[in-house]
């Protein structure tokens, strides 16, 4: 793994929306315990209320107040799988579209 991130700057950062930021129940950032750099984009931070796993290249935790690390882990890779199945889906719609918008074109072709 990746070496110790500098925890005096660090936060376990969550995103809320701006109207749900109103309210107090809603805990903005809590001081990290420990964190760790797992990789130039990927920072996992023990917090008192669980685990916290940070993606700076989405800009968003891919993981929050989990348990362990590895529950944090787990939650990080069932998020990527989703989000491939439902990439996958919207890909293959895309190219059935494509298909069928150049089989019209190539019919008019023909016509002609």
């Amino acid at each position: 793994m990746g070496g110790t991130v500098d925890r005096a700057f660090t936060v376990c950062r969550v995103r809320v929306p701006s109207s749900l930021q109103q309210s107090n129940n809603i805990k903005m950032a809590t001081k990290s315990i420990r964190n760790v750099k797992l990789t130039d984009s990927l920072t996992i931070s023990e917090c008192k209320d669980g685990y916290w796993l940070y993606d700076y290249t989405r800009g968003m935790n891919l993981s929050m107040r989990a348990k362990t690390e590895t529950d944090a882990f787990v939650e990080a890779i069932t998020y990527y799988q989703k989000m491939a199945k439902r990439t996958g889906e919207e890909l293959k719609k895309l190219h059935k579209a494509v298909d069928v918008f150049i089989e019209s074109v190539s019919d008019e072709d023909d016509d002609n």
